[in-house]
């Protein structure tokens, strides 16, 4: 169809319904994106690079993205003659019904009166019924609570019923006194406490609204080898609407997936060993809290889902780094969003963290089977907290960490994409290595370089026999471990043998034995020139704690125990000089 604002790409094909209800995703699908309000140009562009960057890593140039522009919020009042039509142009509609998929910004919603909230009008003219909240912690990220890592779970949130749908009425009106009389009048309603002063809202809740939603959540636990559904609602209160959604979902079990009762019921089991359960919404909010490893798979309706979905985002490190969709999975479209606001008073200041719409984007790759290039999104997401190398808001909780602009913070998930696998393990590996070390240094009478190399070239063999790690990983800690030590004896000949402070060893064995070293002195002073080039350090590699000093900009980075090194979080290059 021709559209008035928006332009095609140059080239791209759609992406289609099959009959088997498969999406059918072509090599260059057109891809509909909203830049989004506020902080939303900022977000977006980090995003689009990082985005092009996995699907050309992946791939290798065979599949890519063609993005065609569609527009609602501010963007859209301006272009379109700032009306109320205005803020969701009709052609931004059609635009997404055929081509199915896309991925939107944060769009501006004012509190109070006004037009309805942009988000919740798209989900409800597209009938996107399930918003679709994957909740994770990732390894680094700052958060308030114990246990973050137990937080891994699915939020289908019912999204086109519930008092959401926006029936209601001011107080006051002449609206609402017609509802108020008929409920009087026609319903024997007496329970209205104050008549005079009340808005009414209406709260639907269907059978069909229900049961394709339960089947969404419980098809995603099949598919993706989940323990659990939790039907979460209000039933004990609202019998008819929250009550009728926890009955109607344990039929949709029983009726579609075969689910057979267990004990006296109502929970049910799946022939493939799947629980479908069901909590009362002020308990499961307690539990996500202190029990979050129970709960795998979360259906429930929209009010419920809205505050859940935000409470377990605050466990994990906020809504900016928690992703979210809409979906129809019927007819296929599905729209992608950052699920945080506009925030306006950051707007186009390049500060705040984009990982909200990159874990989106990550989704929208998924749901188009391009899962290589969804993972390495993730992965590059993973490496940049873990490396400390972060936006403001991490950068504030965080000790010794980076702080970087949207962009940068971009530039540092791409760095990252091409790292080694991160594990903690390798970690330990190297922390065992240095102890065994340790132990046999200390144990002979001797201190000098000569002495310590062969403790090293011992301590390898000892633990890779042991089992501790293969042949080649033992060669490779080995060299790290040789070349931390040769930096260590390197500054404490430099600090005229005695004035290096053990606190800036940081943790670990290596740090333990700062005190052996100063009183080695000098005849340790030959191990910085026996590992000549390999005081250098590379990103990749395992290091000790200490301070990196990048060779190109003379950025630093301290290191408070063992870890692998990123590229530099300022210019991205990869060769640092150590000190302590």
């Amino acid at each position: 169809m021709a559209f008035e604002n928006i332009t095609l790409p140059e080239s791209g094909e759609k992406i289609t319904m099959g009959d088997d209800g498969t999406l059918n995703v072509p090599n260059e699908p057109i891809v509909a994106f909203i830049e989004g309000d506020g902080i939303g140009p900022d977000i977006w562009s980090a995003t689009q690079k990082v985005l092009g960057t996995a699907i050309e890593k992946a791939y290798g140039g065979e599949r890519k993205l063609a993005w065609m522009e569609v527009f609602a919020g501010e963007k859209a009042w301006n272009l379109y003659g700032q009306g109320d039509e205005a803020w969701l142009p009709d052609e931004t509609l059609a635009a997404f019904n055929e081509y199915l998929i896309g991925l939107k910004g944060p769009l501006t919603t004012p509190i109070g009166e006004g037009f309805t909230s942009l988000n919740v009008a798209l989900r409800q003219k597209l009938d996107l019924y399930t918003c679709l909240r994957p909740v994770k912690y990732f390894k680094g990220t700052p958060s308030p609570v114990k246990r973050p890592q137990d937080v891994d779970m699915a939020i289908f949130r019912e999204n086109s019923e519930d008092i959401y749908a926006g029936i209601e009425w001011p107080a006051g009106s002449d609206d609402v006194k017609k509802v108020i009389k008929f409920l009087q009048d026609e319903m024997g309603v007496t329970k209205i406490r104050f008549p005079e002063s009340s808005g009414i809202g209406i709260k639907p809740v269907s059978s069909e609204g229900t049961k394709r939603l339960v089947r969404a959540a419980i098809q995603y636990a099949i598919e993706n080898e989940q323990k659990s559904v939790t039907l979460v609602h209000k039933g004990n209160i609202m019998k008819y609407t929250e009550g009728g959604f926890r009955n109607w979902g344990y039929e949709v079990a029983k009726e579609e997936f075969g689910a057979v009762e267990i004990g006296d019921g109502p929970w049910c089991e799946l022939p493939n060993g799947i629980v479908i359960k069901d909590c009362i919404a002020d308990i499961a909010l307690q539990q996500v809290l202190t029990r979050a490893k129970e709960f795998d798979v979360i259906a429930t309706l929209n009010l419920n889902g809205d505050y859940l979905s935000d409470a377990l985002a605050a466990q994990v490190g906020g809504i900016g780094i928690a992703p979210g969709a809409n979906i129809n999975y019927d007819t296929g479209h599905a729209i992608f969003e950052a699920t945080h606001g506009t925030a306006p008073k950051y707007a186009g200041k390049n500060m705040v963290n984009p990982s909200s719409m990159m874990l989106s984007g990550a989704m929208m790759l998924r749901y188009m089977g391009w899962d290589e290039a969804a993972g390495l999104v993730e992965k590059g997401i993973m490496g940049a907290i873990q490396a400390k190398t972060v936006t403001y808001d991490f950068e504030r909780l965080m000790d010794d960490a980076v702080k970087l602009s949207t962009s940068e913070f971009g530039g540092a998930v791409i760095d990252h994409m091409d790292d080694a696998a991160i594990s903690g393990e390798e970690a330990d590996q190297y922390d065992e290595l240095a102890a065994k070390f340790k132990e046999l240094f200390e144990s002979g009478a001797d201190k000098t370089s000569e002495v310590a190399h062969v403790a090293m070239e011992k301590a390898r063999e000892q633990l890779t026999h042991a089992g501790a790690f293969t042949e080649e990983q033992g060669q490779k800690l080995k060299g790290f471990l040789e070349r931390d030590f040769g930096q260590i004896a390197t500054n404490v000949r430099n600090e005229a043998k005695i004035k290096l402070n053990p606190a800036r060893l940081g943790h670990g064995a290596l740090a333990s034995i700062s005190s052996l070293l100063q009183a080695a002195g000098s005849a340790l002073s030959g191990a910085a020139v026996k590992t000549g080039a390999s005081l250098s350090c590379r990103s990749g590699e395992i290091t000790s704690a200490g301070t990196l000093t990048c060779k190109d900009c003379g950025h630093s980075m301290h290191f408070k125990k063992t870890g692998r090194i990123p590229p530099c979080p300022k210019c991205h290059k990869t060769d640092f000089t150590k000190g302590y």
